[in-house]
């Protein structure tokens, strides 16, 4: 055996399609869309009892200036034909303590929103499916620390933006603030119109990590939330520049406005599922791709969905960049010989190995799994098989394998069929003895 000196990339342009490929059918197989569905209309309902409560604690629990926090939490357009931020603010301000309505009307408002989070937990737990779910109280509970989370992180960061704002008008800085007056003057712009995109970025890496079952990184979150919020800002602008909806008769004002901010939160929630799929893609990939090659279409297969899924899976990059799955052997090594004890199974990457048994040869080429059945079953090989050419075969471990096949319920049935089909070959059929 010898091994490459030059180390492969293990991220590729082809490990990238085979996420991308994995991560779309998933989110197809999940029916994400109709998760994506239910969570735009619960926001509907949801987004202005939480910027309600955001007010709550800037000025009853912060003491921010109303007039301040008026005019940031108007920072988007669309909210003005349908929050009256003013009004809130004001009705705020004639409250001299807390009464027992405002209490009413606090537990309403996070009644209202837990239909909303219980919308992307469900869609989550449809994404990290796992064998022991979250128990209901366990997850309302969740739901209502989330919700909280979420409030108080945005109220932080608003306050934070108050506080910067009343530090530059302190006198000592009036003097420089003025020289530097429309460089402020830009960056306060920049800031007032980025925090939303700054707090959407927040509460996607909070959803992705407290949501995700399969306990992700903080880096992977972090990275799924920028991805998403970065895509979905770049889809707003292009659709806010590109069409004019108030060209169309049928539409105008606030019709207008409300038909945009439906397709901006429905566009926003159908990436914000597509990231969440893709971390789990992400941290299982290994195991997906093992199954995508062992149930990879044969070279013979006419099917257009099948070339295709062949001529994307057959060279994993991923995994022969770990050296601790690649061997590379030489015209007429052995792999394995007969009465050795089957621990691995085989992923041919290049080359052609040729199995032999007992009145039997088998001829395996690129693209072709084998060596599983005596994997599976933990007995000994009951043939020798022998490089015909210089090969590159990616080793599999009989656990890994073995896991495969208890999670994949494809790859369980082919490998049913494998075995099925050796018992066959090796005892033969008869009467008496029918498999």
């Amino acid at each position: 055996m010898e091994q490459k000196e030059k180390k492969p990339r293990s991220i590729t342009p082809v490990t990238v399609a085979q996420m991308v490929y994995l991560t779309a059918m998933n989110y197809g197989r999940n029916s994400l869309v109709s998760h994506a569905r239910a969570c735009s209309f619960g926001f509907l309902f949801s987004f202005i009892p939480i910027l309600t409560m955001v007010a709550v604690v800037l000025i009853r629990i912060l003491h921010a200036s109303p007039d301040t926090v008026a005019k940031i939490l108007a920072f988007a357009q669309e909210i003005g034909p349908y929050f009256n931020v003013q009004g809130i603010v004001d009705g705020l301000l004639t409250l001299k303590s807390v009464t027992f309505l405002e209490i009413i009307i606090g537990l309403f408002i996070f009644w209202i929103t837990r239909g909303f989070f219980l919308s992307i937990f469900k869609g989550m737990q449809t994404i990290f499916h796992t064998k022991q779910r979250r128990q209901p109280f366990f997850t309302q509970l969740l739901i209502i620390i989330i919700e909280m989370a979420i409030i108080i992180v945005i109220a932080a960061i608003i306050f934070a933006l108050i506080i910067m704002q009343t530090i530059v008008q302190i006198p000592v800085l009036s003097s420089i603030a003025e020289k530097l007056s429309p460089l402020l003057t830009i960056l306060s712009r920049y800031h007032i119109n980025s925090l939303p995109n700054v707090l959407l970025f927040v509460v996607i890496t909070i959803l992705y990590k407290i949501g995700a079952e399969s306990k992700p990184s903080l880096k992977l979150c972090l990275t799924s939330a920028l991805l998403c919020d970065t895509i979905f800002w770049i889809f707003r602008q292009i659709m806010h520049t590109v069409i004019n909806f108030t060209s169309y008769n049928i539409v105008y004002g606030v019709l207008a406005k409300l038909m945009v901010t439906m397709l901006d939160v429905f566009i926003f929630f159908v990436l914000f599922f597509i990231f969440a799929q893709f971390i789990l893609i992400y941290q299982f990939f290994d195991e997906m791709l093992l199954g995508e090659l062992y149930l990879l279409p044969k070279k013979d297969s006419d099917k257009l969905t099948a070339i295709m899924r062949r001529g994307l899976f057959i060279r994993p990059d991923f995994l022969i960049a770990k050296d601790a799955n690649m061997i590379h052997l030489k015209n007429g090594e052995k792999i394995y010989e007969d009465g050795e004890k089957g621990t691995n199974a085989y992923y041919i990457v290049k080359g052609t190995v040729i199995e032999t048994r007992p009145d039997m040869t088998k001829i395996h080429e690129r693209g072709d799994f084998f060596g599983e059945v005596s994997c599976l079953l933990q007995k000994s090989r009951t043939g020798t098989a022998i490089c015909d050419t210089d090969a590159e075969i990616v080793r599999i471990e009989g656990s890994s394998f073995q896991t495969l096949v208890e999670q994949n319920s494809a790859v369980a049935r082919k490998a049913l069929g494998q075995i099925s089909s050796y018992f066959s070959e090796v005892y033969g059929r008869t009467d008496d003895f029918t498999i």
